[in-house]
């Protein structure tokens, strides 16, 4: 039996010109591009789901203003609704001085004529005229 050696391997060189590294480089390539482009996926990801917070936020904001609008609306309706109180009204006038006449006086103002019905002037009440003498 004759044996024959093994040829030893040569070392590669690491020479950027060399054909050994030319053929890695197609295949590192694909791997960068598509590393590159998971990472701005991630990224863009991210921004989108600030984007989303922020406008959660805002829109939080701005129903806590809506109800704090509402509340304050109904409360004036409260409080208009208490001032236009008949009662308190008449409370009021009664405490300026006002009160009810006892007899009514219809006033005639010269060039308007204004049809009165019967039952709202009782019999015997006088009647004023204002207008020139």
């Amino acid at each position: 039996m004759t044996s024959r050696a093994i040829p030893f391997p040569r070392e590669r060189a690491t020479d950027a010109a060399s054909p050994a590294v030319r053929r890695h480089l197609p295949r590192v390539r694909p791997l960068v591009v598509f590393t590159l482009a998971a990472i701005i996926a991630l990224f863009a990801m991210i921004y989108a789901r600030i984007s989303l917070d922020r406008n959660a936020f805002e829109l939080q904001r701005l129903e806590s203003q809506i109800a704090q609008e509402q509340a304050r609306y109904w409360n004036l309706k409260v409080e208009a609704a208490e001032l236009m109180d008949p009662v308190r009204i008449t409370g009021a006038a009664e405490e300026m001085g006002m009160v009810f006449p006892e007899r009514r006086v219809p006033i005639e103002v010269d060039g308007i004529t204004i049809d009165t019905p019967a039952r709202a002037i009782a019999p015997g009440d006088a009647t004023t005229t204002v207008g020139s003498p």
